[in-house]
């Protein structure tokens, strides 16, 4: 049997305005995009109680941890093109798996510190 959905349940926690915000696609997406002012360069973002007042309370990153460098350039390549490509097109193949969609100013955060990623020398 499977787990219901989210939406199925309802609300769980007031949000830190004090509402209930039902879960789902528009109040997850809300979150991250009412937050992502608040990444630090470093990336690493937790949301204990998002600001917002259409944000869901429960509502986190998924998080890739990469080296500053690798020693093979072949590598690399595929794992930065893989990245970019979660980043970008993969984006629309999140929703049916109960993931948000990021906010262009992430992406964008997020491609960059992608950018800086060399081969070791």
């Amino acid at each position: 049997m499977a787990p219901p959905s989210p939406a199925a349940l309802g609300p769980a926690d007031p949000s830190k305005e004090g509402r209930f915000v039902e879960p789902g696609e528009a109040s997850g997406d809300a979150t991250l995009k009412n937050t992502q002012e608040q990444m630090p360069p470093n990336l690493r973002m937790f949301l204990p109680d998002p600001s917002g007042e259409t944000s869901y309370p429960l509502v986190t990153y998924t998080w890739l941890l990469l080296y500053e460098a690798y020693p093979d350039k072949e590598k690399l390549s595929a794992l930065k093109s893989f990245v970019q490509w979660g980043l970008t097109e993969g984006q629309r193949y999140g929703d049916p798996l109960g993931y948000c969609k990021l906010p262009q100013g992430v992406i964008d955060r997020a491609l960059a510190a992608l950018a800086k990623i060399k081969v070791q020398e």
